[in-house]
């Protein structure tokens, strides 16, 4: 079983592409004018079946501010810090209005790509630091780790179920990355996900005193993705000429 998800993630794009498709897509179906999004949307105020206004719809601002959180996440990389959490999560509102309502893209994809570019925050400061040779390298983890632990703690509060799953769940699986890089062990490769891997993950998330029940809704989350991208990967491999998933 082990073996087949390895060979399984193996084959998978890397989930920077991935991410970076979604996004360039997201930025190119909200930029243009003559998107069907783009037109709805602008300059209307969104309204029920009885005409009254309708709190729960995206509007304008909602895409503007997801466009505002995508290039936040990108400009400050380097130098965010538990200051800029206030801002990030007064983005949250129009982040999970669009994704309910699927613009562009379904919600489960709109919840992942919200959850890696979150995720992924202290990660991404500690290695911008580092290429930058900003700081030494144990206090950038240090500090890597206290700003993910914030960042748990902020996405704790949010009504969004599986925002908030996936989220904390990608910020607890890069904490171990993050104490290893503070303590000067070098990990030779990534591992792969397996049973051996989420139950690292579920480990971590228990001595951090995070409910496993929402890592495990997480797991379910990710794996429904992968079972939803597989054929378009299969098709990728037959393409190249390479042999399908199993």
């Amino acid at each position: 079983m082990k073996n087949r998800i390895k060979k399984y993630m193996r084959n998978i794009p890397s989930l920077e592409t991935l991410i970076k498709d979604v996004e360039d897509e997201t930025k190119r179906i909200l930029d243009s004018k003559k998107s069907h999004a783009y037109v709805e949307m602008q300059g209307k105020i969104p309204v029920n079946q009885d005409g009254d206004l309708d709190t729960d719809r995206p509007d304008i601002i909602d895409m503007d501010t997801f466009r505002n959180f995508c290039d936040f996440i990108r400009d400050r990389e380097a130098d965010f810090n538990k200051d800029d959490i206030k801002t990030l999560m007064g983005f949250m509102p129009s982040l999970t209005t669009i994704k309910k309502h699927g613009l562009a893209f379904t919600p489960l994809d709109h919840a992942l790509f919200i959850a890696e570019r979150i995720g992924g925050i202290p990660t991404d400061r500690y290695t911008d630091r580092h290429h930058k040779k900003i700081g030494d390298s144990k206090t950038n983890a240090v500090e890597s780790i206290e700003l993910a632990t914030l960042l748990i703690e902020a996405m704790l509060t949010i009504q969004d179920a599986d925002i908030k799953a996936l989220t904390v769940m990608m910020l607890i699986e890069l904490i171990p990355l993050l104490e290893e890089w503070r303590d000067g062990i070098d990990r030779e490769e990534d591992e792969a996900i397996g049973e051996d891997y989420d139950k690292k993950i579920l480990n971590t998330a228990q001595s951090y005193g995070i409910d496993t029940s929402l890592i495990s809704r997480a797991f379910e989350l990710r794996n429904a993705h992968l079972e939803k991208v597989k054929p378009q990967i299969d098709k990728i491999m037959k393409d190249k000429g390479d042999t399908p998933t199993s």
